[in-house]
């Protein structure tokens, strides 16, 4: 009996005793992990670096795949040089070559030295050489008709000059088209490219000789004065000039102004009449073929999705 009160007397004792020990001695729990967390290793932290440094970035390896941000001057758009420019006046020359030879023009070229057979290989060219040399010819026009004749040729320099200024970038990039003196020359040099080879070619293949052999008839590749490039070159700046303007007042004098030229031959006695015409009518469809041209580079065809699917029609005139 006393043992049994001593026993229960000792259960208050330890319950004391266990609460009277330190708080601070902590407790190890080990938290409970499933087996498949153990094969999953846990994330690296990012090491911290002392403020200002970064941490150097690995070198990819080859064959990866990199993003590349393109540089701002990457994404400049390029100025075109003289050879793009250049490029352009090809372009332009070669769709100026597509409208002469085509069957249209090759037939009113036709046209024209059918219109031309009869008075080179009858009495008319001389009857008309004769009656301008006796009845219409003045002392006092041969300065004109100089200066009208050197100037037939001298004009091209102009628009040499310009064109080449046009290709250094002084002037705008689209200048063909500005509609004054840098489209102009332009048109002008091309129309000139356009109709010199069937110039050169009418030369041998008709042969007509000059007044002073009294002898207007065709005889091919016994002579080579069939056409007059004389004319041919001093009508181009006119008619070029008379293509770009809509004013009656304005064009009328130009038109009139391309037979100066062809006046001066005829005046001086070089060319006869079937030849000064003839020079003029090429002049005249090489420049029309120019004027086609631009009428179809000055429409420009732009697609665009802003509101939906649409095409901008841009015409510059």
């Amino acid at each position: 009996m006393a043992g049994a009160a001593c026993r229960l007397a000792w259960v208050p004792c330890a319950a004391v005793l266990a609460l009277s020990l330190p708080a601070c001695v902590p407790s190890q729990f080990v938290p409970f992990r499933s087996q498949t967390d153990e094969s999953v290793p846990a994330p690296p932290h990012p090491a911290v670096l002392p403020s200002g440094e970064r941490q150097p970035s690995a070198a990819p390896q080859q064959g990866a795949n990199v993003l590349r941000v393109p540089t701002p001057e990457a994404l400049e758009e390029r100025t075109p040089g003289f050879w793009d420019r250049l490029g352009v006046d090809v372009d332009l020359a070669r769709d100026d070559f597509r409208q002469f030879y085509s069957p249209t023009v090759l037939g009113e070229l036709g046209l024209g030295i059918g219109a031309a057979a009869p008075l080179a290989n009858t009495s008319a060219d001389r009857t008309i050489r004769r009656w301008y040399q006796e009845r219409i010819k003045r002392e006092w026009l041969n300065p004109v008709s100089t200066v009208a004749s050197i100037g037939g040729q001298a004009w091209m320099a102009w628009p040499l000059w310009m064109e080449f200024r046009a290709l250094q970038g002084k002037a705008g990039e689209d200048y063909y088209l500005d509609g004054g003196l840098y489209e102009w020359g332009n048109r002008s040099l091309r129309a000139v490219a356009t109709g010199y080879p069937p110039v050169l070619a009418l030369y041998g293949l008709l042969g007509a000789s000059r007044p002073s052999a009294n002898d207007s008839r065709w005889h091919p590749f016994q002579d080579f004065h069939g056409v007059s490039g004389h004319t041919f070159l001093g009508a181009v700046p006119f008619l070029t000039a008379a293509q770009m303007i809509e004013e009656p007042m304005y064009k009328v004098p130009l038109v009139l102004g391309s037979f100066l030229t062809g006046w001066s031959r005829i005046h001086d006695d070089r060319h006869y009449f079937s030849q000064v015409a003839l020079g003029w009518w090429i002049a005249y469809l090489s420049v029309s073929s120019v004027d086609r041209t631009q009428e179809e580079r000055a429409v420009t065809l732009t697609p665009f999705t802003a509101d939906g699917p649409g095409l901008g029609v841009e015409v510059r005139y």
